[in-house]
């Protein structure tokens, strides 16, 4: 009685292990490098065998179903092609009539590329953006001269917009000062599913219009100063004097000309002598006449 039992329970089993030993060889993974020089094309998934069939990108608010062409993608019988290598991670799966298969693309962080540098005037606001990708979940953060802890700035603010593979992070800068020229670095790293990637994208701020320069310009003037009143140390004597004798040849100029103008005119000098002269012949005839009488 108890073999009637036995036996639909051994098929029972048989069936179970059969349906787990397919869906393992059903689920897949890919990893795709971002590098162009190494990828020459987006990977694509050949589901035609399953046709008809609807392929499916897990997303973190639900499943998304793939039209027959979409943004990164198309969809030909049965063939899911990419025509983007950065935007394409995520979980992919191809549902057909009688069973599904699952793909993981896993796509290494990659930050693009802010430029080398960037200038902007003292006390003005400037808006660093940085564009990442990345598979599975990135991990993003920024760093000014390499710590993290001296984005704690007051006039720093960081806004990011994320998607399940990709995200812009923009760094905005108010009220630039002098400390705030530095090299800020958007970092990017994957380590989740035994999957792990790292990228950085760094920027120099150039700050003009502060008072460094100056500061600069001066002590330059007053290292030159230095450098010219060291080599002319012998000469200062020779120049002492000949201020001295300057200043003594004015002031005896001044004296001389201010003794002119209160001096009489020689030609007024004579006329009075002359006059002094008449007047006294003319008192020397008087008296010999008064001798006479």
């Amino acid at each position: 009685m108890h073999r009637f039992y036995v036996i639909p329970l051994l098929i029972c089993w048989s069936l179970v292990s059969i349906g787990r030993t397919n869906a393992a060889s059903n689920y897949q993974n890919a990893t795709l490098n971002t590098d162009l020089k190494k990828i020459p094309s987006p990977p694509s998934f050949n589901c035609s065998d399953m046709v008809p069939v609807k392929f499916y990108l897990q997303k973190a608010k639900g499943d998304q179903e793939l039209s027959t062409t979409g943004g990164d993608y198309t969809v030909d019988s049965g063939i899911l092609s990419f025509s983007n290598k950065r935007t394409v991670g995520g979980r992919y799966t191809c549902v057909g009539s009688a069973t599904n298969r699952t793909y993981d693309i896993f796509v290494p962080a990659h930050a693009d590329s802010m430029g080398k540098s960037k200038s902007v005037m003292y006390g003005d606001e400037t808006k660093l953006t940085c564009t990442y990708y990345g598979y599975p979940k990135v991990k993003m953060f920024w760093m000014k001269d390499g710590d993290v802890s001296k984005m704690n700035k007051t006039n720093l603010k960081v806004e990011t917009e994320e998607d399940d593979n990709h995200g812009v992070s923009t760094l905005t800068i108010t009220n630039v000062q002098e400390d705030d020229r530095a090299n800020y670095a958007c970092m990017v790293e994957i380590n989740a599913q035994g999957f792990a990637s790292i990228s950085n994208s760094t920027v120099l701020l150039r700050v003009k219009g502060t008072f460094e320069g100056r500061r600069l310009l001066e002590r330059g003037v007053l290292m030159l100063a230095r450098l010219f009143l060291d080599k002319l140390a012998a000469l200062w004597p020779f120049l002492g004097i000949c201020a001295e004798v300057i200043v003594l040849c004015t002031i005896i100029l001044i004296y001389e000309r201010r003794r002119s103008k209160h001096s009489p005119e020689p030609e007024e000098s004579e006329q009075s002598q002359d006059l002094i002269n008449k007047d006294k012949s003319g008192k020397g005839d008087v008296k010999k006449r008064v001798a006479k009488t």
